[in-house]
């Protein structure tokens, strides 16, 4: 028996040896870790290798579609999706597209085409640059707002990272609806304008650049860079039968000015950051879970500032229980803060420089009711500005209550009269004032050196890494 079982082993071992060859050879590229696409030297009847790429995107993804291979790698060259949607499904579950290692890539909508992404878990899209996209909708029936030149609709586990949208986007460029857990992270976002969208009378302000819609849960929206866009810069809303939008996070994004459609009659009555809860009588005791932390808010209107009622952060319509901390606006709008309706939201450690002539540190209103609005607080915050602050630093509308829990603020160079006329009429109750020492509030620098006034109000040095993270393609 000994003597025999060498041999038996030795015979297993060469048919194994076999049947692996065999498979190398007819699973071909299937034991690949990517397909490449180049659409310059590949070809479509190519097996998607590095040495032999195909040559279309549209190839790539059918080539995934029926393989365990789910990593398409794509090489220096512009490729058109023009003529209607990309459209992912669930049959591109767990596509990863990113561009090869220092190549150049763009995806050009040729000005009809747009990414649709629908009912697609686990998908990653990074590194890529966007161009003459349109504005499209997965289902046909999303509604004016409701599109963009990349849409997400009942996904999960999606990321959509180091994008570039190049020539700017004529209505959202992301829109994510009724998804979890997804990722915006590092992506630049230059030159929006919507009103080249929207039809006579709609309101063509009401366009950010990142738009969430429809609720969702485990949502990260960070480090983006948005910039020059006519509408703002993140928004996320529902309406009163929508499922919450639960533990979202909108961290250490760059957004530089927005909301510039100021002078047109439609562009009102928004936010930098939006956040809208659409409740009824019925459900307004239903919270969302927001944290807003870190971003940075440099340039929030245009030429009617003082009058379009345009904010850096707007919580709207009974919006509760958010944190909004470590956050900077300079020309904020026509106030920097908005909470309307909601109960117990925080604002804290951040700064509001509100040297821009005529605005207002915040709008505290109950325009529908929705709540008594109880329980909102504003602690350890900087306002600031480099002349004088306006004889009352607050407004009041809709007979909201409860007054916030107003303490220990800094105000520089004085201490304001912050709500007299508000009934019950509120105001810091441990005011401090001093310079807290910017190192260049000019240069959008809000660094602040250790005095003691900073250090009386608890002040948290904040963090100076806001937009895009860099790069590794």
């Amino acid at each position: 028996m000994c003597a025999r079982e060498p041999r038996v082993f030795r015979r297993w071992l060469s048919k194994l040896i076999g049947l692996t060859s065999l498979c190398l050879v007819f699973c071909g590229v299937s034991q690949a870790l990517s397909y490449y696409v180049n659409c310059k030297t590949g070809s479509d009847s190519n097996p998607g290798t590095i040495s032999q790429p195909f040559k279309t995107l549209q190839k790539a993804q059918a080539a995934m579609r029926q393989s365990g291979t789910k990593t398409t790698t794509v090489e220096s060259c512009t490729y058109s999706i023009a003529g209607g949607a990309w459209n992912f499904t669930s049959s591109d579950n767990g596509e990863i597209w990113v561009p090869l290692a220092g190549a150049s890539v763009t995806i050009d909508g040729g000005s009809s085409g747009y990414v649709s992404l629908y009912q697609v878990n686990g998908f990653t899209f990074e590194g890529l640059t966007l161009q003459n996209m349109v504005d499209g909708c997965p289902n046909n029936g999303c509604g004016v707002f409701f599109t963009g030149s990349i849409l997400v609709a009942g996904s999960s586990n999606c990321t959509l990272r180091w994008l570039t949208f190049a020539d700017s986007c004529s209505g959202h460029c992301i829109m994510v609806r009724n998804s979890s857990s997804v990722l915006v992270d590092s992506n630049t976002i230059t030159a929006q304008h919507p009103e080249e969208h929207s039809p006579a009378g709609s309101d063509a302000g009401h366009f950010s650049a990142i738009h969430f819609d429809l609720g969702g849960s485990n949502i990260t929206v960070s480090h983006n860079s948005i910039q020059n866009t006519r509408g703002g810069g993140i928004a996320f809303d529902h309406g009163p039968t929508d499922p919450l939008f639960t533990n979202v996070t909108i961290d250490r994004n760059l957004l530089q000015n927005v909301n510039t459609c100021s002078g047109d009659s439609t562009c009102q009555d928004w936010g930098g950051i939006y956040l809208y809860n659409g409740c009824n009588t019925a459900t307004c005791a239903q919270r969302d879970t927001f944290t807003i932390s870190y971003n940075n808010i440099f340039g929030n209107l245009g030429a009617d500032y003082l009058t379009d009622s345009i904010k850096a952060i707007y919580l709207d319509l009974a919006i509760s229980g958010a944190t909004v901390k470590g956050n900077i606006c300079n020309k904020c709008g026509e106030w920097a803060v908005q909470a309307d309706g909601g109960q117990s939201n925080t604002f804290t450690n951040n700064i509001f420089d509100l040297s821009q002539s005529g605005a207002l540190l915040d709008l505290y209103q109950n325009f529908n009711s929705t709540t008594n609005m109880s329980g909102n607080r504003w602690t350890n915050n900087i306002v600031w500005t480099s002349g004088s602050f306006p004889s009352q630093l607050r407004n009041e509308y809709g007979a909201p209550g409860y007054p916030p829990a107003v303490n220990t603020n800094d105000y520089w160079p004085a201490i304001p009269p912050l709500c007299p006329n508000c009934i019950p009429a509120f105001t810091d109750t441990n005011p401090k004032s001093c310079d807290p020492g910017f190192v260049n509030p000019a240069a959008n620098n809000y660094s602040v050196t250790n005095t003691s006034c900073t250090n009386q109000i608890g002040w948290v040095a904040l963090p100076s890494d806001q937009g895009p993270l860099p790069n590794p393609f």
